[in-house]
């Protein structure tokens, strides 16, 4: 996805740990206190990545999707929520996962974030979301629906 102000694209923990990395600790470890030993897992090597990146290049935000199917590890930073760059990160995840999931499944999704996190278990038609997720996603309040 491509807007006037960022864009996403894949990415792969080979080429891209210390921008997945950055990013991720700011969101997880440093935000929201994430004991780091349960940020890093077996998934990462071999997870499909995506990246949201500023005109600039600068990496924003990040997903990863694993190789069973799994969506996890959203996280946009502080700066650029709002911008719907979680929304950008998660389409990305399903279009590459081939999940079949409607906009109005992918709108539930994104109304099960409050506050910028998943309630405990997302289990929505055709895509699930679990594991570390629920409570470690932050995508875009306004994407979610929360007010401010």
């Amino acid at each position: 996805m491509i807007t006037d102000d960022y864009f996403v694209e894949p990415a792969t923990w080979r080429f891209d740990e210390s921008a997945i990395r950055a990013i991720r600790t700011e969101v997880f470890i440093v935000e929201q206190q994430v004991p780091e030993d349960e940020e890093w897992d077996d998934d990462d090597p071999t997870a499909q990545h995506f990246l949201a990146l500023d005109q600039t290049g600068s990496a924003i935000g990040t997903a990863r999707l694993t190789r069973d199917g799994r969506i996890g590890r959203v996280a946009v930073l502080k700066d650029w929520r709002g911008k719907k760059v979680g929304d950008a990160l998660l389409r990305a995840a399903v279009e590459e996962g081939r999940l079949d999931m409607h906009e109005r499944e992918f709108q539930q999704l994104l109304g099960r974030l409050v506050n910028g996190r998943l309630d405990d278990l997302v289990d929505v038609e055709g895509c699930t979301i679990n594991e570390h997720v629920a409570g470690r996603a932050v995508a875009d309040e306004d994407d979610a629906g929360v007010s401010s």
